[in-house]
């Protein structure tokens, strides 16, 4: 029941997200909204920590991204919070560049969690405030599906319904964050959290992240079970889902919304399956 409530609460009560903070539209961009809920994932940091040097840059990144956040609120606008942001940016790279150098010399071994949690933020930095309270239901969700994922005995449900609730979750948060498989749906506003001018490079980049990075939290989740036939599943299931949208973009080929819908449609379904098909790759190669 934790699964569809969640995703019932995070539709229902959270709205806003890759909007400029500054617009006082949203109560997920509110102050006490946005700054309880970092400090409850700062808390949950603390409950699971691999390595003490990444979970402490990690809360320190949830403290600075608060900064950026509230600032963003304020009237004045020579307080526009982008620094904090530029130093939540390179807390992440230093810390993916530290989980590399431990993976590659195998000191730490919960270092696929620590890479994990600094994809979450990065997710965050680039999609605002109302991220703060999605991630806190994404992760009640993501617990409850783990349980089932690895539960035994009479709590135990076949692989493929397994991975088709990963699946629907995943996808949701999707959608339930204001995106949709359509080019009027991207948030364009992410390629300026950190900066009032457009550059391609990090502008895309943030753009892509923000768009897809729900999908590669996803993946990383899935994976991490270490539950062969679910993450097989899932792939499967991505794969089913690009057929069919290849096929239903082949019969509406003539039709008048084709570049508005069909055709958007299965450029996404196609970079959806480019992600799983990395994801399996990687999988193989470890």
């Amino acid at each position: 029941l934790l699964v569809p409530l969640a995703a019932r609460l995070n539709e229902l009560l959270v709205s806003g997200h890759g909007l400029d903070p500054a617009i006082p539209l949203h109560a997920a961009h509110h102050s006490a909204v946005f700054l309880l809920s970092l400090i409850a994932l700062l808390l949950l940091r603390t409950r699971k920590a691999a390595s003490i040097i990444h979970c402490k840059t990690d809360q320190l990144s949830f403290i600075v991204l608060a900064k950026s956040w509230w600032e963003k609120r304020l009237p004045d606008t020579s307080r526009n919070g982008y620094m904090e942001s530029r130093v939540v940016i390179v807390l992440l790279l230093l810390g993916f560049v530290a989980s590399a150098a431990e993976s590659l010399c195998r000191r730490n071994p919960g270092g696929g969690f620590d890479v994990l949690v600094k994809v979450g933020i990065a997710v965050m930095v680039v999609t605002g405030p109302s991220t703060a309270a999605t991630m806190i239901l994404f992760v009640v969700q993501c617990w409850a599906l783990n349980f089932l994922t690895n539960a035994k005995g009479s709590f135990e449900i076949a692989p493929s319904l397994t991975a088709f609730l990963w699946r629907q979750s995943i996808r949701h948060v999707f959608f339930a964050t204001n995106h949709g498989c359509a080019f009027n749906k991207l948030q364009y506003s992410s390629a300026f959290i950190a900066t009032m001018e457009f550059m391609f490079a990090s502008g895309g980049l943030s753009l892509f992240l923000n768009t897809f990075g729900w999908e590669i939290l996803g993946l990383m989740l899935v994976w991490r079970t270490n539950n062969k036939q679910v993450w097989q599943w899932y792939c499967f299931l991505q794969l089913l889902e690009t057929a069919w949208s290849c096929i239903s973009v082949t019969v509406m080929r003539r039709h008048l919304m084709v570049w508005a819908i069909f055709a958007p449609r299965f450029l996404f379904a196609g970079i959806f399956l480019i992600l799983n098909v990395v994801g399996q790759g990687i999988d193989v190669s470890v």
